[in-house]
């Protein structure tokens, strides 16, 4: 750490406090060489282990906390302003009030259907589902394959990512390792879009949140699927989120 005179750690809420607690460590050792700087946001979900970098003791002793408030992504003042809410917490009864009076309910009821995903998409293909939980991206994602490849069964069902499968977690917590399982990645067709849910290959881009199409793979074995060879040229689909 010494030959750098600046070390940016990214998403330090997916650090668990004992991996903050380690770095900060090492750097101490160092006698504080190089500046250290934490980037990230609390509000969200959090990575592996039992506690965040700022529930320990070295948080409040080493960090100075600067907040950033302008939004960069969203120019809109009225979305930026939802995005905002739901970003920090559940909206409340009067929020959700407020935003039905706007009709701007994609669906009838509470909780969406085949046919009222299958709608939106129909008439918005390109369109984006915000959830604030991932029970609900679990739901929105098995709502839209079952709507997109309707009475079809998937060329083979692969493990995927087990951060994104809600029943890893216990009121909001991952299990312990040993009790994690992959979420069931249904694998239809060729040109089939998926999202990255990890960094895979950071030097060619190849990060978190990141758009692939599938253009061909290759089975090993009748449960594991190897790199497929795309014109973005690879993506390992164990560590894709299906949508």
């Amino acid at each position: 750490m010494k030959s750098y005179a600046l070390q940016v750690v990214d998403e330090v809420s997916q650090l668990s406090r004992e991996h903050f607690d380690f770095i900060v460590k090492h750097w101490l050792e160092r006698d504080r060489i190089g500046a250290l700087a934490f980037c990230g946001d609390r509000f969200q979900m959090a990575g592996f282990g039992d506690q965040r970098p700022w529930e320990g003791n070295l948080w409040k002793q080493v960090c100075y906390r600067v907040d950033l408030h302008e939004g960069y992504r969203c120019k809109d003042e009225k979305h930026n302003e939802a995005l905002s809410i739901l970003r920090t917490a559940q909206p409340n009864e009067k929020q959700m009030h407020y935003w039905r009076q706007k009709r701007n309910r994609a669906w009838e009821g509470e909780e969406p259907t085949v046919n009222d995903i299958g709608r939106i998409l129909q008439r918005h293909p390109d369109t984006v589902f915000l959830c604030n939980t991932r029970l609900g991206a679990a739901k929105i994602n098995s709502l839209a394959l079952q709507a997109k490849h309707r009475n079809k069964k998937p060329l083979i069902i692969l493990p995927g990512d087990v951060e994104s499968n809600p029943a890893n977690y216990i009121r909001g917590k991952l299990k312990d390792v040993k009790e994690l399982k992959p979420m069931d990645f249904h694998f239809f067709k060729k040109g089939q879009p998926v999202y990255l849910t990890r960094n895979v290959r950071k030097d060619i881009h190849f990060v978190n949140g990141m758009k692939a199409t599938v253009e061909s793979s290759a089975f090993k074995r009748t449960h594991y699927l190897l790199p497929a060879c795309l014109r973005l040229w690879f993506v390992c689909l164990p560590a894709v989120e299906y949508g």
